[in-house]
Protein backbone atom coordinates (compact mmCIF):
# COMPACT_ATOMS: atom_id res chain seq x y z
CA UNK A 1 0.00 0.00 0.00
CA UNK A 2 1.22 3.54 -0.84
CA UNK A 3 1.50 6.04 1.71
CA UNK A 4 -1.04 8.81 1.86
CA UNK A 5 0.05 12.17 0.81
CA UNK A 6 -1.95 15.08 1.72
CA UNK A 7 -1.72 18.50 0.22
CA UNK A 8 -1.30 21.88 2.22
CA UNK A 9 -3.35 24.82 1.11
CA UNK A 10 0.38 26.43 0.47
CA UNK A 11 0.83 23.73 -2.12
CA UNK A 12 -2.26 24.22 -4.24
CA UNK A 13 -2.62 26.29 -7.71
CA UNK A 14 -5.09 28.96 -7.39
CA UNK A 15 -7.58 28.92 -9.88
CA UNK A 16 -9.19 32.03 -10.42
CA UNK A 17 -12.95 32.03 -9.41
CA UNK A 18 -15.74 32.45 -11.58
CA UNK A 19 -16.32 36.30 -10.26
CA UNK A 20 -13.03 37.38 -11.88
CA UNK A 21 -14.04 34.92 -15.29
CA UNK A 22 -17.52 36.89 -15.34
CA UNK A 23 -16.30 40.28 -14.12
CA UNK A 24 -13.22 40.59 -16.38
CA UNK A 25 -13.19 38.28 -19.14
CA UNK A 26 -16.65 37.56 -20.27
CA UNK A 27 -17.34 41.41 -21.25
CA UNK A 28 -13.76 41.47 -23.50
CA UNK A 29 -14.52 38.51 -25.04
CA UNK A 30 -18.01 39.77 -25.65
CA UNK A 31 -16.68 42.77 -27.29
CA UNK A 32 -14.18 41.46 -29.36
CA UNK A 33 -17.79 39.28 -30.93
CA UNK A 34 -19.64 42.21 -31.22
CA UNK A 35 -16.75 44.18 -33.26
CA UNK A 36 -16.35 40.68 -35.13
CA UNK A 37 -20.09 40.34 -36.07
CA UNK A 38 -19.91 44.23 -37.15
CA UNK A 39 -16.96 43.47 -39.93
CA UNK A 40 -18.40 40.62 -41.07
CA UNK A 41 -21.65 42.68 -41.90
CA UNK A 42 -19.53 45.64 -43.55
CA UNK A 43 -17.60 42.46 -45.09
CA UNK A 44 -20.56 40.92 -46.78
CA UNK A 45 -22.06 44.37 -48.04
CA UNK A 46 -19.25 45.03 -49.66
CA UNK A 47 -18.77 41.56 -51.58
CA UNK A 48 -22.81 42.08 -52.43
CA UNK A 49 -21.85 45.44 -53.35
CA UNK A 50 -18.82 44.31 -56.05
CA UNK A 51 -21.29 41.52 -57.45
CA UNK A 52 -24.08 43.55 -58.36
CA UNK A 53 -20.71 45.64 -60.20
CA UNK A 54 -19.40 43.33 -61.85
CA UNK A 55 -23.24 41.56 -63.01
CA UNK A 56 -23.96 45.53 -64.24
CA UNK A 57 -20.61 45.66 -66.29
CA UNK A 58 -21.37 41.79 -67.54
CA UNK A 59 -25.14 42.73 -68.64
CA UNK A 60 -23.43 45.82 -69.89
CA UNK A 61 -21.08 44.28 -72.25
CA UNK A 62 -23.52 41.81 -73.95
CA UNK A 63 -26.10 45.06 -74.70
CA UNK A 64 -23.88 47.05 -76.11
CA UNK A 65 -23.47 45.65 -79.53
CA UNK A 66 -26.75 45.23 -79.89
CA UNK A 67 -28.29 48.40 -78.80
CA UNK A 68 -25.57 49.88 -81.63
CA UNK A 69 -26.50 48.92 -84.81
CA UNK A 70 -30.22 50.28 -83.82
CA UNK A 71 -28.42 53.48 -82.99
CA UNK A 72 -26.42 53.51 -86.69
CA UNK A 73 -30.02 53.30 -88.38
CA UNK A 74 -31.62 55.83 -85.81
CA UNK A 75 -28.53 58.40 -87.11
CA UNK A 76 -28.83 57.89 -90.73
CA UNK A 77 -32.16 58.28 -91.00
CA UNK A 78 -32.66 61.24 -88.85
CA UNK A 79 -29.86 62.63 -90.96
CA UNK A 80 -31.85 61.66 -94.29
CA UNK A 81 -34.92 63.17 -92.68
CA UNK A 82 -33.62 66.49 -91.41
CA UNK A 83 -31.95 66.73 -95.11
CA UNK A 84 -35.46 66.69 -96.59
CA UNK A 85 -37.05 68.22 -93.89
CA UNK A 86 -40.43 70.00 -94.63
CA UNK A 87 -41.36 66.63 -97.07
CA UNK A 88 -40.12 64.08 -94.04
CA UNK A 89 -42.00 65.45 -91.16
CA UNK A 90 -43.88 62.59 -90.23
CA UNK A 91 -41.25 60.38 -90.90
CA UNK A 92 -39.12 62.07 -88.80
CA UNK A 93 -41.85 61.95 -85.74
CA UNK A 94 -42.54 58.49 -86.45
CA UNK A 95 -37.89 57.83 -85.66
CA UNK A 96 -38.17 59.89 -82.71
CA UNK A 97 -40.85 58.07 -80.92
CA UNK A 98 -39.36 54.86 -81.66
CA UNK A 99 -35.69 56.34 -80.57
CA UNK A 100 -37.75 57.31 -77.32
CA UNK A 101 -39.25 54.19 -76.78
CA UNK A 102 -35.80 52.40 -77.16
CA UNK A 103 -34.10 54.76 -74.80
CA UNK A 104 -36.72 53.88 -72.57
CA UNK A 105 -36.50 50.32 -72.65
CA UNK A 106 -32.72 50.46 -72.58
CA UNK A 107 -32.45 52.74 -69.47
CA UNK A 108 -33.33 50.22 -66.85
CA UNK A 109 -30.84 48.01 -68.41
CA UNK A 110 -27.23 49.91 -68.39
CA UNK A 111 -25.88 51.91 -65.59
CA UNK A 112 -23.21 54.56 -65.29
CA UNK A 113 -22.13 57.45 -67.61
CA UNK A 114 -24.11 55.41 -70.23
CA UNK A 115 -27.38 55.54 -67.93
CA UNK A 116 -26.91 58.74 -67.63
CA UNK A 117 -25.95 59.87 -71.40
CA UNK A 118 -29.35 58.01 -72.26
CA UNK A 119 -31.06 59.96 -69.82
CA UNK A 120 -29.95 63.05 -71.24
CA UNK A 121 -30.86 62.18 -74.99
CA UNK A 122 -34.40 60.98 -73.80
CA UNK A 123 -35.17 64.21 -72.04
CA UNK A 124 -34.14 66.13 -75.58
CA UNK A 125 -36.18 63.71 -77.25
CA UNK A 126 -39.22 64.70 -75.06
CA UNK A 127 -38.86 68.05 -75.49
CA UNK A 128 -38.34 68.19 -79.27
CA UNK A 129 -41.67 65.61 -80.00
CA UNK A 130 -43.91 68.30 -78.80
CA UNK A 131 -42.18 70.97 -80.76
CA UNK A 132 -41.56 69.23 -84.23
CA UNK A 133 -45.42 67.84 -83.89
CA UNK A 134 -46.99 71.46 -83.33
CA UNK A 135 -44.56 74.32 -84.90
CA UNK A 136 -44.67 73.14 -88.28
CA UNK A 137 -41.70 72.15 -91.54
CA UNK A 138 -40.44 75.52 -91.09
CA UNK A 139 -39.43 75.85 -88.10
CA UNK A 140 -35.81 76.32 -87.25
CA UNK A 141 -35.93 75.21 -83.70
CA UNK A 142 -36.83 71.69 -85.02
CA UNK A 143 -33.98 71.68 -87.28
CA UNK A 144 -31.88 73.25 -84.14
CA UNK A 145 -33.42 70.31 -81.72
CA UNK A 146 -33.29 67.46 -83.72
CA UNK A 147 -29.24 68.05 -84.61
CA UNK A 148 -28.65 68.16 -80.71
CA UNK A 149 -30.74 65.44 -80.72
CA UNK A 150 -28.33 63.83 -83.68
CA UNK A 151 -24.80 65.01 -81.80
CA UNK A 152 -25.93 63.63 -78.77
CA UNK A 153 -26.66 60.63 -80.38
CA UNK A 154 -23.18 60.46 -81.89
CA UNK A 155 -21.49 60.62 -78.56
CA UNK A 156 -23.35 57.86 -77.31
CA UNK A 157 -22.67 56.02 -80.42
CA UNK A 158 -19.12 56.50 -79.66
CA UNK A 159 -19.19 55.87 -76.39
CA UNK A 160 -20.90 52.76 -77.06
CA UNK A 161 -17.90 52.12 -79.62
CA UNK A 162 -15.14 52.99 -77.03
CA UNK A 163 -16.67 50.60 -74.35
CA UNK A 164 -17.06 47.45 -76.60
CA UNK A 165 -13.39 48.02 -78.11
CA UNK A 166 -12.51 48.06 -74.37
CA UNK A 167 -13.92 45.12 -73.72
CA UNK A 168 -12.80 43.27 -76.22
CA UNK A 169 -9.11 44.07 -75.40
CA UNK A 170 -9.96 43.26 -71.80
CA UNK A 171 -11.17 39.68 -72.84
CA UNK A 172 -8.23 39.35 -74.99
CA UNK A 173 -5.60 40.14 -72.48
CA UNK A 174 -7.72 37.66 -70.14
CA UNK A 175 -7.69 34.94 -72.22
Amino acid sequence: MEPETTITPSQCVSLPSQSYWAAQVRPILSDVGSVASLVGVLFTAYAIYQLYQVKNQHLNRVRLPQILPKMNTTVTNLTKYLSGWPDHSDNMLIELSTLEGTLRNLKPKVSGELRNQIVSILEKVQQALPTIHNMGPDSDKVKADVRVILSSICTLRTQVSHNIADDKADSSVRG
